[in-house]
């Protein structure tokens, strides 16, 4: 599983985000610092086995974290950025479309 933490539902408090590493369909789960499910979603289409990264952060400054998924190999390096009800707000490929492996994320708060 990956792991990572922050406010993405602006309430002031983290949330966690979960994802599993590979051999699963790639469901994004997203807990309450009490361990309450508040959503969960697929980063990619569901028949993806390969693994998804996460990490959160503010990407577009408007006070609610984004989650931010990427694939841990076997298709193209896209980096997606969703909402807390997993909505896509944008994407975009890291590499050539025909890199395969992991595409890691890393969030910093200057």
């Amino acid at each position: 599983m990956h792991v990572a933490v922050g406010d993405v539902n602006g309430n002031g408090n983290a949330e966690i985000v979960v994802s599993v590493e590979k051999n699963a369909a790639p469901s994004v789960r997203i807990f309450d610092y009490r361990g309450a499910e508040l959503h969960s979603f697929f980063a990619f289409d569901p028949s993806y086995l390969g693994g998804v990264i996460v990490g959160v952060g503010d990407i577009d400054a408007d006070g609610f974290g984004e989650v931010i998924a990427s694939p841990a190999g076997g298709t193209s390096p896209s980096i997606r950025f969703f909402d807390t009800e997993g909505r896509m707000k944008r994407t975009f490929n890291a590499q050539r479309d025909t890199y395969r492996k992991s595409v890691y994320t890393a969030v910093m708060h200057w």
